[in-house]
């Protein structure tokens, strides 16, 4: 059985090698990342790691740590640029309880989704939580799903003028969602997965929207402007699921048919 190839997530890695080729040696003078390396996962010398930051992953051999107490060397293998899985998805995700948001956030990354943006529907949570943990959390979810470009989190929105005039856009730009995106939200009365799945495997062409209702779904109004911007309605199960479930199972349907 092989060693499990551990990610760490190292800023501004690109700047670092941007001098470096295939072969040559690296040395970090990091405490941190030592740390991390030798103690915590426990790698071994002439044993691989993987090392990337927004721009890129690299692969690399360590070899000494004996020269410092902050410092360490390694051979680098190869370094790629991050590429994002194909087809991007922009996740409208209402506003969860902490841990229930936290845990979506967590699944997002995992499942190489490319926009986050946190949506206030009329019986969502309101308050979001700390900026700089949901960062963590998508790190720490992109280190151990080796899906490396971690997701770009937009500040919360109103679910209706977010789903009217798509990510990043103001009312005064009356604009649709994104031209040729397909637009699907998971419902407990859509059509079924199998539906989903066969729209999905039958065209590959275009950018995915998706969205899902907070605990206890979303108003008539909010599933009117929904029908109104496009979306299309499927249910994941036969049962009830909550949301944070909804999205781990969800976003794994559109991801296991050949979309990654």
């Amino acid at each position: 059985m092989s060693k499990h190839l551990f990610a760490i997530y190292f800023e501004n890695l690109d700047s670092l090698l941007s001098n470096k080729r295939e072969s040559e040696s690296v040395c970090f003078d990091d405490a941190s990342l030592k740390n991390r390396i030798t103690k915590i996962l426990r790698i071994k010398r002439d044993e691989e790691f993987i090392l990337f930051d927004e721009i890129i992953h690299a692969r690399f051999l360590l070899k000494t740590t004996e020269q410092k107490k902050k410092a360490f060397c390694a051979e680098l293998l190869n370094k790629k640029e991050n590429l994002a899985i194909e087809p991007s998805i922009t996740l409208y995700l209402p506003i969860l309880k902490k841990e229930a948001f936290e845990y979506a956030i967590y699944v997002a990354a995992q499942m190489g989704v490319t926009t986050i943006t946190p949506v206030i529907t009329e019986k969502s949570a309101k308050t979001l939580p700390s900026l700089e943990r949901l960062q963590k959390i998508m790190i720490a979810a992109c280190e151990q799903s080796k899906s490396f470009v971690i997701p770009k989190l937009e500040q919360p929105q109103e679910f209706i003028t977010a789903i009217k005039f798509g990510v990043g856009s103001h009312p005064a730009l009356p604009r649709l969602l994104r031209a040729g995106s397909r637009k699907i939200c998971f419902d407990e009365n859509g059509a079924t997965a199998q539906k989903l799945v066969n729209k999905l495997a039958n065209n590959h062409d275009g950018n995915l929207i998706i969205t899902l209702g907070p605990e206890g779904g979303f108003s008539e109004n909010e599933k009117k402007a929904l029908e109104t911007a496009g979306f299309s309605f499927y249910r994941l199960t036969s049962t009830v699921l909550r949301s944070r479930e909804a999205v781990t199972v969800g976003l794994g349907i559109v991801r296991s048919f050949g979309f990654i």
